[in-house]
């Protein structure tokens, strides 16, 4: 089964697109599923002026006691994401 949930905060919210940056992603308080095994998380920033432009973001980390998944921004192009 398959469940999309979004994420309520970004940290940095802003990065340059030509360096790799860590990203956090606070999920909610009552995130329903442990934070064990960043396999079983995929995280994708996708492009809002062109939707079909989309980064799968690598999870490098998880925080079950802060409900927080850490990811890697590989770059991509100069946009909002």
């Amino acid at each position: 089964m398959t469940t999309t949930k979004a994420g309520i905060q970004l940290n940095p919210n802003s990065v340059n697109p030509t360096l790799k940056t860590k990203v956090n992603i606070t999920l909610e308080a009552d995130f329903p599923y442990a934070l064990t095994d960043r396999k079983h998380f995929s995280v994708n920033a996708t492009n809002i002026s062109n939707p079909t432009y989309f980064r799968q973001m690598n999870v490098i980390a998880l925080d079950e006691t802060t409900k927080t998944l850490t990811c890697m921004f590989g770059g991509a192009w100069s946009g909002l994401y």
